[in-house]
């Protein structure tokens, strides 16, 4: 009886993984842009994170 799979868990753990991380991206964009960046002072750098903010 201990050896009995839970229910509702069939086919490959690793597909489901990857089913799963295909589905958070779609809901969950990025809003921000990729890279690095380097700014001269804080309010330049303050700037640029109002602007890629979350909405």
């Amino acid at each position: 009886m201990n050896a009995t799979p839970p229910p509702g868990v069939h086919g490959d753990t690793f597909d489901r993984f990857l089913r799963h991380c295909a589905r958070y991206r779609r809901i969950s964009p990025k809003a921000y842009p990729r890279g690095v960046f380097k700014f001269r002072d804080l309010q330049e750098a303050q700037i640029a994170r109002e602007g890629y903010s979350i909405k």
